[in-house]
């Protein structure tokens, strides 16, 4: 079930039930919103009826794993990575101890993927298959019903504020410093472009079966993703969501 995509300013509402391969996890948001401001969530066939709040995914469900990829219990003191098992992506964990996971190191933008090449080099866990994320997966981690930090701070401590993904900002006219990443504090997607601001970096593994959105402009103020059979329309809105 293809989720609602939230920026600061606007709100996305779904109007149809997608299928599609790869899972998309819920984001946990549970509010409901007219063009204004916060309302109860409508029934089916009154406006504004079909947003995020309506349909629920299959929730994150995190394992904690050891040094060699071993299932460990959640009230295991020291973990190495985590499993989501609602998209079996499996993540570094940021520490706070001086090593390469360290969560103090960070990364130009351009170079980020000098942190994966160690990852693999080291065969972190026994695999040398680590990678940066996309926009996406990051995206998944991220939970709405959470704030400072909108990630699940018992499977994924030692954070910072932002996260580089793989995804070049294609505003960026070909400069090595635009990337996308995600702010896990807030939740927030962003591009960026300017040298001086190193960010962290954390690898993943696992599912590599993503998707591309193929949109439709159908001028009527709704957009058609051609890829999951959704109409989506964009309402503005005042205030954060």
């Amino acid at each position: 079930m293809q989720k609602q995509f939230i920026s600061t300013g606007f709100l996305i509402l779904l109007f149809a039930m997608p299928s599609f391969a790869m899972p998309i996890p819920d984001t946990g948001q549970t509010k409901c919103y007219n063009n204004t401001m916060e309302i109860s969530c409508p029934r089916p066939g009154e406006p504004f009826y079909g947003q995020d709040a309506h349909y629920i995914a299959p929730s994150p469900t995190f394992v904690k794993l050891d040094a060699t990829g071993n299932p460990l219990p959640d009230s295991a003191p020291v973990w190495a990575m985590v499993l989501d098992t609602a998209t079996g992506l499996i993540w570094e964990v940021k520490t706070d101890d001086g090593t390469i996971h360290d969560k103090d190191i960070k990364y130009e933008s351009k170079d980020a993927q000098n942190h994966i090449d160690i990852l693999n080099q080291q065969q972190f866990g026994g695999f040398q298959d680590w990678r940066l994320p996309d926009i996406k997966e990051l995206s998944y981690l991220i939970d709405r019903s959470r704030s400072n930090p909108a990630v699940d701070p018992s499977y994924f401590p030692n954070l910072i504020l932002y996260y580089w993904a793989v995804n070049p900002d294609p505003t960026g006219a070909g400069d090595s410093y635009c990337n996308y990443y995600t702010q896990v504090q807030t939740g927030y997607v962003y591009n960026f472009c300017h040298p001086g601001s190193p960010g962290g970096v954390m690898g993943v593994r696992g599912n590599t079966s993503g998707f591309s959105n193929i949109f439709i402009d159908n001028g009527d103020g709704t957009v058609t993703d051609t890829v999951f059979r959704i109409d989506v329309a964009a309402v503005k809105c005042t205030g954060d969501i």
